[in-house]
């Protein structure tokens, strides 16, 4: 027979003090999930200017209305989210730079259209961090 588990606070969570620090520093700093505001701060980070071709633009804009829509996303799930934008503007200028360096087939993210592979990553030793 099955292990019945039973949460407790499902419904109305128990926080440890950490928990509720994370929270309230997250909410004191709202995270813009503009398509403005995570290249500015791609840029920022990564000293890139250019992230690819513009459809790269076009799937970022769904990306980030469906995370702003929802609702039920904590201040740090938001936050947490806003610092994954970064890499992923970051990947797609550097897939962008490497597929037109290389012939190589790649596995394709649905999101950024470009290759999934990190630069530098082992499953793509050809390539190099700096894009």
């Amino acid at each position: 027979m099955a292990e019945t588990i039973e949460i407790t606070d499902l419904l109305n969570p128990v926080l440890t003090e950490m928990q509720r620090a994370a929270l309230q520093a997250t909410a004191a700093q709202p995270v813009n999930f503009s398509q403005i505001a995570v290249l500015e701060a791609a840029r920022a980070q990564t000293g890139l200017s250019d992230f690819g071709p513009p459809e790269f633009r076009d799937r970022l804009d769904i990306w980030l209305k469906a995370i702003d829509e929802d609702a039920e996303a904590s201040s740090v799930t938001r936050a947490s989210l806003f610092q994954m934008c970064c890499p992923v503007c970051r990947d797609n200028a550097c897939g962008s730079r490497i597929s037109s360096r290389s012939t190589r087939r790649r596995a394709t993210s649905p999101l950024t259209g470009r290759s999934s592979f990190w630069p530098g990553s082992a499953a793509d030793p050809g390539t190099t961090q700096s894009c």
